[in-house]
């Protein structure tokens, strides 16, 4: 079981500050949707289109610390190009759906970042991650 936290937007992203809390496993992240199971044994099934990131303390921990670089995460046009991510962090891109990308980030978090509301996402390193 893992904390899942449910960003719905960025502000409550940068804020740290979630809509959802949950307690559960991940059982599946595919492109529109993701599928967790709580500690009662439901199933949740979580559609991608309205959000930012959910953000759990699992799965990609502990090996990726050394390899972590910077994450831009772009939401308009505007930040894009004057070159000012509304999100960022350090991370390892280790896998792209059709429709998130998900990242091992610091403290042990993993990031699956929704790709339906941004323009760019844009990280430093090469294409050694999973393209699903």
């Amino acid at each position: 079981m893992c904390n899942i936290y449910i960003y719905n937007s960025v502000g409550s992203y940068n804020n740290s500050n979630p809509e959802v809390t949950l307690k559960g496993d991940i059982v599946k992240t595919t492109g529109h949707n993701l599928v967790v199971r709580d500690h009662e044994g439901y199933e949740h099934i979580i559609p991608m289109t309205n959000v930012v990131s959910v953000v759990y303390d699992g799965d990609y921990t502990g090996s990726y610390h050394s390899g972590l670089l910077p994450i831009y995460i772009y939401y308009s046009e505007r930040a894009y190009n004057n070159s000012r991510p509304e999100i960022e962090f350090n991370g390892a891109v280790k896998a792209i759906n059709e429709h998130n990308i998900i990242v091992a980030g610091e403290e042990g978090l993993t990031h699956i970042v929704s790709t339906f509301p941004v323009i760019a996402f844009v990280h430093k390193g090469g294409t050694h991650y999973e393209i699903k």
